[in-house]
């Protein structure tokens, strides 16, 4: 089983473009964390609101 360090992760974007992008989308933000694809290894933002979540 493959382990992968989240200090790997070297997002394109910063976390408040990622909220600023999926808030037309979730609503009011509640929530927001940078996540990594244990197969792939591929960095993505998790935004979780008050009507949804985006993956970006």
């Amino acid at each position: 089983m493959a382990s992968f360090a989240l200090e790997d992760c070297r997002p394109s974007i910063s976390l408040e473009q990622a909220i600023n992008n999926a808030r037309q989308h979730v609503g009011n933000v509640q929530s927001a964390q940078l996540s990594q694809n244990r197969k792939t290894g591929e960095c993505f933002y998790r935004v979780r609101g008050s009507e949804g979540t985006a993956v970006i």
